[in-house]
């Protein structure tokens, strides 16, 4: 059997704790500072709220005006249609 040979653990003095804390305590004040800084400068709700609707409302007016070309096309093939055929009643009477 091998004999346990004691690791040497760094001991941690009250200072050094100290320090350690303080360390810690500057890191967190800097990040917590940033995260605050972002949440200062996020858009408002309503902000996005707006650009939404504004949005929504172009989209809405992109579909219409879709729905009225459509209309439009389907009269002109309706319209050349009926166009050809008066034209051949007419050409063979």
């Amino acid at each position: 059997m091998t004999p346990v040979v004691p690791v040497e653990s760094e001991a941690v003095t009250t200072g050094e704790l100290g320090r350690r804390l303080e360390k810690f305590e500057s890191t967190m004040t800097g990040t917590l500072g940033t995260v605050l800084d972002k949440l200062d400068n996020r858009p408002d709700w309503a902000d996005v709220r707006r650009i939404e609707a504004g949005l929504s409302d172009r989209i809405k007016k992109l579909e219409d005006w879709q729905a009225w070309a459509g209309r439009l096309i389907i009269g002109a093939v309706i319209l050349a249609v009926l166009g050809a055929v008066l034209v051949t009643r007419t050409a063979g009477a």
